[in-house]
């Protein structure tokens, strides 16, 4: 997780599951879940 610019390690996921979390977290930030090299920003909120 990213706090005001800092990268911060919470957990490590499983390897099998990871895509699967990237592309989830993707969707709920109405990112493109294809791009996978270009950094993106998008709205998230977290509850």
């Amino acid at each position: 997780m990213r706090f005001d610019g800092v990268l911060h390690e919470m957990c490590r996921l499983p390897e099998v599951i990871r895509p699967a979390v990237v592309s989830r977290i993707k969707t709920i930030s109405r990112l493109d879940i294809a791009e996978r090299i270009r950094p993106q920003d998008g709205p998230r909120t977290v509850e």
